[in-house]
């Protein structure tokens, strides 16, 4: 049986970590009740053991947990979730890309490439981006 364990981050920062069958349902039902855009940032294939899976990184982010399965990670915590599901050209398992250096969204392969001529990093490639994609 197939059955998954995600990380799905909302525009707060906010990770949900959880499991599904259907990780793409599961993402449109978190996103038909939430009033901010919620991204997925990683997925892993449990093969049957997904409870076991997300206990574990219950347990190890306990500490950063705010509310239920909703935990607040630093920069790096969340950078080495989307390494573990990068592939070598930056998709992430969602429909999101984003980069690694400053964790900015983006949407489809050429908002990443456009993202990435001008991004320095950091809080000011965010808001740099934020204004000119307005």
């Amino acid at each position: 049986m197939t059955d998954y364990v995600y990380f799905i981050e909302a525009d707060n920062g906010l990770v949900k970590i959880g499991k599904s069958k259907d990780v793409r349902k599961r993402l449109a039902a978190l996103r038909g009740g939430s009033p901010i855009h919620l991204r997925l940032l990683y997925s892993i294939d449990c093969n049957g053991q997904a409870i076991k899976t997300e206990k574990r990184f219950h347990k190890m982010f306990g500490a950063k947990r705010k509310q239920g399965e909703w935990f607040a990670l630093n920069k790096k915590e969340k950078m080495d979730i989307m390494r573990m599901g990068a592939d070598a050209t930056g998709r992430i398992e969602g429909d999101d890309f984003v980069c690694p250096d400053c964790l900015k969204s983006v949407r489809g392969k050429a908002g990443l490439t456009n993202h990435k001529r001008f991004c320095k990093g950091g809080e000011e490639c965010a808001e740099r981006f934020s204004r000119r994609s307005e």
